[in-house]
């Protein structure tokens, strides 16, 4: 009976050290993370901020082109006889769905960060909870 008591009182010991080390490797954890915080949260502005500035050159350029493209059919219409309608009429249609999905976070990071990170925070919390 002397070794199984040994045996325990070993057992818990090696329990409350092996307690104590994750208990301490949270705290660091939660240190390191709290230092790390604000220049993850500039990396995050950063990258969103230039992500969407891109997406958004992108779409004012595919914008600008479908205009000058049906402007040159409207100049033109004598010369193309019939294609004049679905040459305007596409166009104008493909910047009107642009402008419905037209880009602008880049905007709100730059003047407003804060409510930009609440937003993206509530986006990944409403993803993580599987709604």
């Amino acid at each position: 009976m002397d070794v199984s008591k040994q045996f325990t009182d070993n057992a818990n010991v090696a329990i409350a050290h092996l307690i104590d080390k994750v208990l301490s490797g949270i705290d660091q954890t939660a240190d390191f993370l709290g230092s790390q915080l604000p220049d993850v949260i500039h990396q995050l502005l950063v990258y969103n901020l230039v992500a969407s500035s891109v997406m958004f050159a992108v779409q004012t350029c595919i914008m600008v082109a479908s205009l000058v493209f049906g402007w040159i059919c409207y100049r033109n219409y004598k010369k193309i006889g019939d294609f004049i309608v679905p040459a305007v009429i596409v166009p104008v249609a493909l910047d009107a769905v642009i402008l419905c999905h037209l880009n602008l976070q880049w905007l709100k990071i730059w003047l407003a960060p804060k409510i930009w990170l609440i937003e993206y925070a509530a986006k990944l919390a409403k993803t993580a909870s599987g709604h």
